[in-house]
């Protein structure tokens, strides 16, 4: 173990060796991940002075050697280091990362940063202040008197009194160690309990004194880069994902600029909010269990791939130089369109997640990372999705909003945008989908929202159920490694002569999808239903009333035969013929563009049966 903690520490130096040619670093091993497969160290950048030997500011970054992280049993891949700056959550690999020369530019901001921030706070601990008194002021030397003749006896009482004397400094010097001691043991323990110490200034105020004095052209405006990093160097107690969470309430406009005033008004309350649900979250033992990015892949992985797809293919429309980068306000427009793939919670987030350059423009090409990431760390912090007494309270807050009507009902689509403004909610566009594809309206496509909070709570609360979910990988894994074990075996059984064996598992299978009945594809379901709502559309504006699309496809006695017989074709199963209902985008006439709606969502319907 000791050989193996020693050769990732060389890997690590490796790494960073020529990060910096002024600053010094120094590696730690951290420890070993509970799995086994990954060793964690830290790096330390730090540029000790002759006149200040112990630098008051230093850069951390941590970095992470994987050395196995296939979920296929029997296989096995290279160790791979990667790593994350202390202020970031983004996670890179010595393949693709900063450019050359950028390291050392980022400490010197970073540190820049840390040290305006001490002067705005006094962050030494009592034991630093204990070691940094400034020497007391020297005095002349009054000129010698003439001693007077003294007894014997008087100088022993002289002598005696002096060393009592400095006894009792001794102790005092030995009682005031002990004390500053324990102050800076607490100190850590805070710190590393994310406890930290309320300032001694209010908290509006320590904030208002740090924007202001980044802010040196006094507008009112920062940047988002600089209010992000600022609120990272600030000890606010907070974890990464509540630093975003509080990011996410702030007004930007559409030069990526923030008004930081309203912002520092709000903010005080929403840290001691985040805080209190923080702390409740933990007390109740969770997250149970770890979800690895293996397991995101495994459940989401062809989601999350078509889902990058799509949005890449729309950042590269805008970005028309192919420069691999837009600003903020394309990035934003590009997956706010994509109201399909992406919750307006997700836009939220992700908005707070993707690394910023100096000019302040982002990168477009790691998107598929960054959406694993997302999903994952939603698994491990879900505050409120896990509390059921504040997922309660909170969509009641939403429905008191909404004109419930006397016998306490809402249509579905108002729903969809109650879920859709659940801001202290995580919820990903395909399980507000599977959410109300889940919910029974009425004919009229009303719901009963006691009806919708029971759903909700239970469903919501299992979605996010870490432990419930990594049961789910690792039958996935075991049911992919089952799968491949048959291809394998069924390969070597054609090629010693198993070919009989193998025609007749075909044969059962083709028997199998006939009891079945064949499903139809993707481009004769919608066929089959823009045909359908075209009978509806007389006057042929490519548009049908709400009520149509409810007649259309609805199900009992009291359904068309006709309009029953082509749904009957599509073989959409009632869930999923309630999720289409749902997310039908209504205007202000009532109606549907159909044609827009087909082709939007029975692609994701049928990509759900997978």
């Amino acid at each position: 173990m000791e050989e193996r903690i020693k050769g990732g520490e060389d890997v690590v130096r490796q790494c960073v060796k020529d990060w910096s040619h002024k600053y010094m670093h120094r590696v730690h091993f951290l420890g070993e991940h509970l799995d086994g497969t990954r060793l964690m160290y830290e790096v330390i950048f730090s540029l000790p002075e002759p006149h200040c030997p112990v630098p008051v500011a230093v850069v951390r970054v941590f970095f992470t050697l994987i050395f196995d992280s296939s979920p296929l049993p029997g296989v096995h891949e290279e160790p791979h280091l990667t790593y994350r700056f202390e202020n970031e959550t983004l996670v890179h690999d010595p393949h693709g990362t900063l450019a050359k020369g950028k390291f050392e530019v980022w400490i010197d901001r970073l540190i820049r940063d840390k040290l305006k921030v001490r002067k705005l706070r006094d962050l030494s601990t009592a034991f630093e202040q204990s070691r940094l008194v400034p020497p007391p002021d020297v005095e002349p030397e009054a000129p010698p008197e003439e001693e007077a003749e003294i007894s014997p006896r008087e100088a022993a009482i002289e002598a005696e009194a002096i060393r009592e004397e400095r006894e009792r400094e001794r102790e005092r010097e030995a009682a005031a160690a002990a004390a500053a001691v324990g102050e800076a043991a607490e100190a850590a323990s805070r710190r590393d309990s994310r406890l930290t110490s309320q300032p001694s200034m209010p908290l509006e105020e320590l904030l208002t004194n740090i924007f202001d004095a980044a802010d040196e052209e006094d507008e009112g405006l920062l940047s988002h880069k600089e209010v992000s990093e600022l609120l990272y160097a600030t000890p606010l107690g907070l974890t990464d994902w509540d630093i975003r969470l509080l990011l996410t309430t702030t007004m930007e406009n559409a030069d990526g600029y923030i008004d930081y005033l309203p912002f520092v008004e709000a903010a005080p309350m929403v840290i001691s909010a985040l805080q209190e649900r923080r702390e409740a979250y933990e007390s109740r033992g969770l997250p149970a269990a770890e979800v690895t990015d293996e397991a995101i892949i495994l459940c989401f992985g062809q989601e999350l791939e078509e889902t990058t797809r799509l949005i890449e293919e729309s950042f590269r429309n805008v970005d028309s130089a192919g420069t691999g980068m837009l600003t903020r306000h394309e990035f934003r427009q590009c997956i706010e369109q994509r109201s399909d793939r992406f919750s307006p919670q997700e836009v939220a987030m992700l908005m707070q997640m993707v690394e910023e350059e100096e000019d302040g423009r982002m990168p477009y090409s790691g998107i598929f990372g960054q959406l694993q990431k997302l999903r994952r760390d939603a698994f491990h912090n879900a505050l409120v999705e896990t509390d059921l007494r504040g997922l309660r309270h909170h969509l009641v807050q939403l429905i008191r909003k909404s004109q419930v009507t006397y016998d306490f009902k809402l249509p579905i689509w108002t729903i969809r945008d109650i879920l859709f403004n659940a801001s202290q909610l995580c919820l990903s566009r395909i399980q507000i989908h599977v959410l109300l594809s889940i919910l029974m309206p009425d004919p009229y496509g009303q719901v009963d929202c006691r009806s919708f909070l029971r759903v909700a709570c239970t469903a919501i609360s299992q979605l996010f159920d870490t432990q419930r979910f990594r049961e789910l990988a690792d039958q996935i894994a075991r049911e992919k490694a089952d799968e491949q074990e048959r291809a394998e075996l069924e390969e070597l059984q054609g090629l010693t002569g198993g070919v009989r064996l193998k025609s007749r598992h075909v044969e059962e299978d083709e028997e199998s999808d006939e009891e079945r009945g064949a499903a139809p594809d993707r481009e004769t379901v919608e066929k089959n239903l823009i045909h359908l709502f075209n009978v509806l559309d007389e006057k042929h504006r490519g548009t049908i009333d709400v009520g149509q699309l409810l007649l259309a496809l609805r199900k009992g006695e009291d359904a068309n035969a006709r309009f029953q017989e082509v749904v009957t074709q599509c073989q959409l199963s009632d869930a999923e013929v309630r999720g289409f209902v749902a997310e039908a985008v209504i205007d202000d006439a009532n109606e549907i563009a159909y044609v827009e709606h087909v082709k939007t969502w029975i692609p994701i319907i049928l990509e759900l049966r997978n």
